[in-house]
C-alpha cells in the first residue's frame, strides 16, 4: 500500500509541474515580461534535465496503468467514417435495370408515360338492303345464301313487287351480291357508305383547266382524289366554272376546305347542294336509285323497248313512249303522272307523334272527363245613330218600307213562269229607256 501511495504522489507531482509550467508559458504568450520569460525557459529546462536523469525502474514508470483501457476514437474521425459509411450505403444501393436516374421512383413514371391512350371506337355502318325481283323459289334461295354466308347473316321481307334481304354484315352483303350478279338475277342495291366518296365543290377555277391538272396539284397537296368532273348548265349546255371533286374517304378530307389557291386561282371549296328531286336509274328507268348498282332489265327511255336508250332506233317523227306510264312522253319527263305522285307523297309524309302525346290527352279512369264550356251569350245592343232626332227615337220602330221577299218556288215551273215574268216587266222598262238614249244621240 506504501508503494501505491508514494506512486500515486509523484504523479500527481509531476502533473502539477507540468500544469504549472505550461500556465507559464500561456502567461508569457499572452504578454509577460521578460524576466519571467527567462525563469520560464529555466524551469522547463530543469524539468526536462530530471526526466532524463530518472532510470527505467524509477517510480515514475509505475504510474502508468494495469489494466489496457480501450483508446476513445477523436470526434473528428468518428464523424469522418461515419460519412464514409453512410456514402458507401447510398452507392451501393443498385438502380433497377435499365433506368440510369437514381431517382426510386422514376421506373413508375416512365410507365405512366408507356400507357396508351384509349382510342376511340370505329364506327361502323350497316349495310343497304338488296331488292330482288321475280323471285320463284323463296326457300331455295334462303338456303343457298345461308350456305355461302352462313346462318343468321341476312333477314328477307316480302312484298308485292320484289324480296328485300337486309344484310347484317358487310361479309355477307358482298357475298350475296356475288351469287346474285353469278346467277344474273333481277336486282338492285344501294353503295357501302365506307365507299362513298366525300364531294366537294371547288369554284372559281377557269373551264379551260384540265382535269388531269386539278387532280394532280391535289395530289401534292396530300389528297387522294378519285374524279373530277366539271359542271355544265342543264339548261344552256355551258360549261360553268364549277368543278366536282371526289376524294377517297381519308382523315384528311376536310383539309380540302383550308385550300384558297389552286392552279394560279383564289379559289372557294364548299359543300354540294342536296338534291330535291328524286333519282332516277338510267338503266331502268325507275325511280330511287342509279345504274351503277342496277341489274333490272334495261329499259329505253325513248320508246320503253328492252334495250339501253343509245341502242334505240326510234326515229324523231314518231311520238315517245314513257316507260313507267306508257304515256307519249320520255321517261324522264318531270310532268309524268308517276313522278308527280312520288312528288307528292314524299311531301305529304307522315308526322310521326311519339305515344306520350297521346298519354298526355288521356285522362285517368277514376276522373270524370272535365265539362265542356258553354259559350256565354250576351244581348246585342243595336248601334248609336247620331243623325237620329229625338222624335223619331221617341215614336219607336217604324215599319219597313222595303218590298217583301219574292216567295221561293218550289218546282222547276214555278221557276220558269218567274222568270218570264221578269223578262217581260225588265223589257217594259228597258224599252222607254233605248228610246230615249237614240234620242239624245241623233240630236248630238
Amino acid at each position: 500500500m506504501g508503494l501505491s501511495d508514494n506512486t500515486v504522489l509523484e504523479s500527481s507531482t509531476d502533473n502539477e509541474s507540468t500544469t504549472s509550467v505550461t500556465s507559464k508559458k500561456r502567461t508569457n504568450t499572452s504578454g509577460s515580461s521578460p524576466n519571467k520569460t527567462k525563469r520560464l525557459r529555466d524551469s522547463t529546462r530543469v524539468t526536462r534535465s530530471s526526466a532524463k536523469q530518472q532510470p527505467k525502474g524509477s517510480l515514475s514508470s509505475l504510474s502508468q496503468p494495469i489494466f489496457r483501457q480501450p483508446a476513445m476514437p477523436d470526434m473528428q474521425t468518428a464523424t469522418t467514417s461515419t460519412a464514409n459509411i453512410v456514402t458507401q450505403s447510398a452507392i451501393t444501393v443498385t438502380a433497377p435495370p435499365g433506368v440510369l436516374s437514381d431517382n426510386p421512383f422514376a421506373p413508375l413514371s416512365e410507365l405512366e408515360e408507356m400507357e396508351v391512350a384509349p382510342t376511340a371506337p370505329v364506327r361502323t355502318h350497316k349495310p343497304p338492303p338488296i331488292y330482288v325481283k321475280n323471285v320463284q323459289k323463296y326457300s331455295v334461295l334462303c338456303t343457298k345464301l345461308s350456305e355461302i354466308v352462313g346462318n343468321d347473316t341476312f333477314t328477307c321481307k316480302a312484298r308485292i313487287t320484289d324480296l328485300v334481304i337486309t344484310p347484317k354484315t358487310v361479309e355477307s352483303y358482298r357475298g350475296i351480291i356475288r351469287y346474285l350478279k353469278e346467277r344474273k338475277a333481277d336486282y338492285h342495291t344501294f353503295q357501302l357508305e365506307e365507299e362513298k366518296s366525300y364531294r366537294v365543290v371547288i369554284r372559281n377555277l377557269h373551264q379551260s383547266i384540265p382535269v388531269e391538272l386539278i387532280k394532280e396539284e391535289l395530289t401534292e397537296l396530300g389528297h387522294t382524289v378519285r374524279n373530277v368532273t366539271p359542271v355544265i348548265h342543264p339548261v344552256t349546255k355551258q360549261t360553268l366554272p364549277l368543278f366536282f371533286v371526289d376524294l377517297e374517304p381519308r382523315p384528311n378530307n376536310k383539309d380540302i376546305f383550308d385550300i384558297e389557291i389552286l392552279c394560279y386561282s383564289r379559289i372557294k371549296v364548299e359543300e354540294p347542294h342536296k338534291q330535291r328531286l328524286i333519282v332516277q336509274c338510267k338503266r331502268c328507268q325507275e325511280y330511287g336509285h342509279t345504274k351503277s348498282y342496277c341489274q333490272h332489265q334495261p329499259r329505253c327511255v325513248k320508246c320503253a323497248g328492252d334495250h339501253f336508250t343509245p341502242d334505240c332506233g326510234k326515229q324523231p317523227n314518231t311520238p315517245a313512249t314513257c316507260a313507267l306510264c306508257n304515256g307519249e312522253h320520255p321517261a324522264n319527263y318531270k310532268g309524268c303522272i308517276v313522278h308527280r305522285e312520288l312528288q307528292r307523297s314524299r311531301r305529304q309524309r307522315p308526322v310521326y307523334e311519339h305515344p306520350s302525346a297521346h298519354r298526355r290527352t288521356q285522362h285517368p279512369a277514376d276522373q270524370p272527363p272535365p265539362a265542356p264550356q258553354v259559350p256565354r251569350h250576351f244581348p246585342s245592343f243595336n248601334p248609336v245613330n247620331k243623325n237620329m232626332s229625338f222624335a223619331r227615337v221617341a215614336a219607336g220602330p217604324q215599319p219597313s218600307l222595303a218590298p217583301p221577299p219574292l216567295p221561293i218556288p218550289s218546282n222547276s215551273g214555278d221557276i220558269n213562269s218567274l222568270l218570264s215574268s221578269f223578262l217581260s216587266d225588265f223589257k217594259l222598262l228597258i224599252g222607254p229607256l233605248i228610246t230615249l238614249l237614240t234620242t239624245v244621240v241623233s240630236r248630238l
